[in-house]
């Protein structure tokens, strides 16, 4: 600064002074006269201090010295007689010593004195010295004006010399300065400036009211942003409410992608310089603050009064407003993903939450789902799976249907992520390539609307950007989550309704294709939620859940246990439904197959087991042909459900069919028949050499699953000898351990001794001696 430009300021500071000092003396006059006991003003006031008690006291009623001693005690117990009296000289001196220290250009010590002054104005707050604290607010407030002014001065012009704020990426930036010898001594004012400018912060706070939203918006309680920051973000603030308020031609309300955008763009851009070069200051000054987060304080403070402003706007137009949230949803992702901004801090999920916005955002989010839902269950691809020619990735064999509509719930597809980022590149440039001096030439405007090649109706339906749970997961408030959960819960419930409505259309053929794929899709949904069950989100929703259940005593004491202690988890209502219907399913589907079997066993049934040749009569034992019909039935059907269902859909079906299989074996084919010893030989050949194999493919032991029927062919097939002894044995000690060690020595295990002797009784090749 050169000579005369510092004595034009020293000459206004002491006019200045000189004129505020006249108006502080009047202000210390009049607090004086207040002082003075037998002043009317004085008394009106209510006494201001101790020695004046006893007289105070002596000379009016009893309600009026109640009233001032109270006031007077307040004011003795803050600061104390002496400390109060001197106040108006400390702010004399104070006075005195920051215009001194103006004049000889000592600004570092001029702000010190001030933040000691605004120290002190925060310690008398509770005082009751109304005077006083009049004359240490005027005080406080002249001098922060002058300093704030002349700094923040001195501030912009250092930061138009960095060619701030940096409008171009950071890789083609110019950062810094045309003549690179003297970045030194413009990064030393910089800081020097940064930091007395951040000795104001304690008289800033204590004047400026900080801009707050209405409370409906449940905004975090904060502090201001720092003051220096502020200064670096007021072009930045032109800018955008030059662009996106009013009548220009970039404030269009069907594109918050635009203003979104930018804001991202701004903190990408300004990221470095604040790390390298504001972050240290901080740092070096013992500040807590973080230069970054300060900076997209400021700027998302833009966003929410955009987003409070336009919502209202656009509230009833479902296409506007779903697409506002689905590009609000998208930024808040970035901004906290790739900028580290904090989730406590206010951000775009508060205003989403205000109570006539959420109830709107579920209202949309149903609707648009059911839509997505109804128009998933009629596509030509509904119940064929993506990945049908993959085997590895088809396991589940899973119908596109069930697959998109659990997408939507919880899981982004990849090519989705593709789509949103390649569009998102292409945007990046919307509205931040000129000054607020002058309107975006109109051309520019065209040219975003030409690279933005999709409208929001098209969206909606071609790109489902984020998942339902990444919509809801960031709201700030546990009872906002639960009422999104509930809202997914009740979408599962449409969901399987619309699955049981088809299923129906599809009984009559409930091993057709179509009821496969329906099956493989309840027994998806069912498994995904019981995943979601250990998800650790979902566990933090069933704690919070917990809470307002116990609350309201929804729930019994079982419940609510079971809840706490992770037995049960928020979709076991869902899960039993479908496992419910999953069972009815493959019932159904059993029952058929099962009934297919028995049509081709009637001739099975009716073997003369009684005639047939011992094996020493048969060169090479042979297949039964009346078996032919019930084993090529039972194994064209394995097939065709083995390729149809998911293993453990198939598992659970075979498991199933060879349990109703065991017993009408045992009870229709060898309880009703009598078999001599070729009888019992071929019977034991036909299961254990051609309708166990069958399922050798999927189990390692398949007799073991066929007990009655592998445990009746040992006891039919002893020799003679054998079956004597343990008849013997039976008939002694029938139901006494001894019965059952014998049976367990011969491999007998699931029969009672009651059914052995039965069965034994069914052998016709017993001794003429034998009874």
């Amino acid at each position: 600064m050169d000579g005369k430009g510092f004595g034009i300021k020293a000459s206004f500071l002491f006019r200045e002074g000189a004129e505020f000092r006249e108006r502080l003396g009047q202000r210390k006059e009049e607090w004086d006269r207040d002082r003075q006991p037998d002043s009317a003003a004085g008394r009106k006031e209510g006494a201001a201090f101790p020695e004046d008690l006893p007289r105070g006291c002596s000379e009016i009623g009893d309600d009026r010295k109640n009233v001032e001693e109270k006031s007077d005690i307040n004011s003795a117990a803050l600061v104390g007689n002496e400390q109060v009296s001197k106040v108006t000289d400390n702010g004399d001196l104070s006075s005195d010593n920051i215009q001194q220290y103006l004049m000889t250009n000592n600004v570092p010590e001029a702000a010190s004195t001030l933040v000691s002054m605004a120290e002190l104005d925060i310690k008398l707050q509770e005082s009751s010295c109304t005077h006083l604290l009049g004359f240490m607010r005027a005080t406080v407030k002249f001098w922060h004006k002058i300093l704030k002014d002349r700094l923040t001065s001195d501030f912009e012009e250092i930061l138009a010399q960095l060619h701030w704020p940096f409008i171009a990426p950071p890789q083609s930036q110019t950062v810094g300065l045309s003549r690179p010898a003297t970045a030194p001594e413009i990064y030393s004012n910089l800081e020097t400036l940064f930091c007395q400018l951040l000795k104001l912060q304690t008289s800033d706070e204590l004047l400026t009211e900080p801009k707050q939203l209405p409370e409906k918006y449940s905004l975090p309680a904060s502090s201001s942003v720092i003051l220096p920051i502020q200064i670096m973000l007021t072009p930045l603030q032109k800018r955008f409410r030059y662009h996106f308020r009013g009548n220009r031609q970039t404030n269009v309300i069907s594109k918050p992608e635009w203003y979104l955008t930018q804001v991202l763009m701004w903190i990408g851009n300004h990221t470095q310089f604040l790390d390298e070069k504001i972050q240290p200051i901080l740092d070096k000054a013992g500040s807590s603050a973080n230069a970054m987060l300060e900076f997209s304080r400021g700027l998302m403070m833009l966003v929410l009064e955009k987003l409070a402003a336009d919502i209202p706007c656009l509230l009833y137009d479902d296409n506007l407003f779903c697409h506002l949230v689905d590009e609000v949803l998208l930024f808040e992702r970035e901004l906290h993903s790739v900028h580290g901004y904090p989730g406590t801090f206010a951000n775009c999920m508060h205003i989403l939450s205000e109570e006539t916005c959420f109830q709107r955002w579920l209202t949309v989010e149903r609707k648009f789902a059911l839509q997505k839902m109804d128009s998933m269950l009629s596509s030509e691809a509904a119940w064929i799976s993506q990945y049908k020619d993959i085997t590895d990735v088809d396991e589940m064999k899973v119908p596109d249907c069930a697959e998109t509509f659990m997408t939507l719930l919880l899981t982004g597809r990849e090519r989705d992520r593709e789509l949103e980022t390649s569009m998102r590149e292409k945007h990046r440039s919307a509205a931040s390539c000129t000054s607020p001096t002058g309107d975006v030439p109109a051309t520019q405007i065209h040219a975003l609307d030409r690279n933005r090649t999709w409208d929001p109706p098209v969206r909606r339906t071609m790109l489902y950007p984020l998942s339902q749970t990444d919509r809801y997961k960031n709201l700030p408030t546990a009872s906002r989550k639960l009422q999104f959960l509930e809202l997914q819960k009740d979408l599962v419930d449409d969901f399987r309704i619309r699955l049981t409505q088809v299923m129906k259309e599809e009984t009559r053929a409930s091993l057709g294709f179509r009821y496969c794929a329906i099956l493989n899709a309840v027994n998806y949904i069912s498994t995904v939620l019981a995943d979601w069950a250990d998800n650790i989100f979902f566990l933090q929703l069933q704690q919070a859940a917990l809470e307002v259940f116990a609350e309201n005593n929804t729930l019994s004491k079982l419940q609510l246990g079971q809840l706490a202690s992770m037995e049960s988890s928020v979709f076991d209502d869902m899960i039993n439904l479908l496992e419910r219907l999953k069972h009815d399913m493959l019932t159904r589907q059993v029952d058929h197959v099962f009934r297919e079997v028995k049509d081709a066993a009637k001739s099975y049934r009716k073997e003369r087991w009684l005639s047939l040749p011992s094996q020493s009569e048969q060169a090479v034992m042979s297949l039964s042909s009346s078996a032919c019909p019930l084993l090529l039935t039972l194994r064209d059907r394995l097939l065709q459900l083995e390729q149809q269902l998911c293993f453990s859909l198939f598992k659970t079906f075979w498991q199933m069919l060879v349990e109703k299989l065991d017993i009408y074996i045992y009870q229709e084919i060898i309880l009703a028949n009598h078999f001599n010893e070729g009888g019992a030989a071929q019977l034991q050949f036909d299961m254990t050499r051609n309708l166990f194999p069958l399922f050798s493919h999927y189990c390692k032991r398949p007799e073991n699953y066929f007990k009655h029927v592998k445990e009746s062919c040992i006891i039919l097939n002893l020799n003679i000898g054998s079956a004597l002894l343990l008849k013997d044995v039976l008939q002694s000690t029938s139901g006494q351990p001894p019965a059952t060690a014998a049976l367990n020595e011969i491999g007998i295990y699931k029969l009672a001794p009651q059914d052995v002797e039965i069965l034994l009784n069914l052998r016709t090749n017993w001794p003429n001696t034998g009874k």
